[in-house]
């Protein structure tokens, strides 16, 4: 069966402007308040970790508390996944979520900011769960690369100077005078510029592929890669030396 003219066009727009509409009030309201909420519970977390890591006694009562509610641990879960588990329930990778945002925030929070404004200010909780051992988020990761590109192309030598033409111009909205051209190589050797690509955010992309292309910055997930395996290298050497 084939619907066609179910719709009209402008009775489709209207729908779609008043869904974006509520999306808005949904950010601004019940969305925003939720994760208000979230962010206060996770920092009383926080707070009760802070008094509960040093005294045996008080880690025995959270011990406790979870095996009373038959949530899983073991000898290994560390005492702030236990009071996130015992406060969120067997909530499976969320638990190591909201851990990994709390001993972040311990290493970085400054005393007088609350670790609701930490947080938003970081991005929210799944950017702070997604950096990597250096800090350093994939999408601070990203600007970082972009950024050095940027510094490295404004000022450097070309590999070939053509004249500009309106198709291959920086579009308007860059600060950096950079744009993207498509070139073919011709039979005789030589390069023509085909097409001019004035999108900023293909630009970007350009610019990140270029900066890891040319190790414009150290990959912090490739300099812990390095580091552990050097490390294991160490170990194995110890153990050999240690066994002859």
């Amino acid at each position: 069966m084939t619907m066609s003219n179910i719709i009209e066009p402008k009775t489709l727009e209207t729908t779609l402007s008043n869904l974006v509409a509520e999306r808005e009030a949904w950010e601004a309201g019940s969305y925003l308040k939720s994760n208000q909420e979230l962010y206060a519970l996770l920092e009383k977390c926080l707070n009760q970790y802070t008094q509960v890591k040093h005294s045996p006694s008080l880690r025995n009562v959270v011990s406790q508390m979870l095996r009373e509610r038959n949530i899983a641990f073991n000898a290994s879960t560390n005492t702030l996944t236990k009071i996130v588990r015992l406060i969120f329930g067997d909530c499976g990778k969320r638990a190591y979520t909201y851990a990994r945002v709390i001993q972040v925030a311990l290493a970085e929070k400054p005393e007088n900011v609350s670790l609701a404004t930490f947080i938003t200010n970081a991005g929210g909780v799944e950017e702070i769960r997604r950096r990597n051992a250096s800090g350093v988020s994939p999408a601070q990761l990203r600007q970082q690369r972009i950024e050095a590109a940027e510094k490295l192309f404004v000022g450097a030598d070309g590999i070939v100077t053509v004249d500009t033409v309106d198709g291959i111009t920086p579009n308007a909205e860059t600060e950096n005078n950079l744009s993207l051209a498509i070139l073919r190589l011709n039979a005789d050797g030589t390069s023509t510029v085909v097409c001019g690509i004035q999108n900023i955010a293909l630009l970007n992309a350009a610019l990140e592929h270029a900066a890891k292309q040319q190790s414009m910055l150290n990959d912090p997930k490739a300099e812990l890669s390095q580091e552990r395996t050097r490390q294991a290298t160490l170990a194995r050497a110890v153990k050999e030396a240690v066994a002859a």
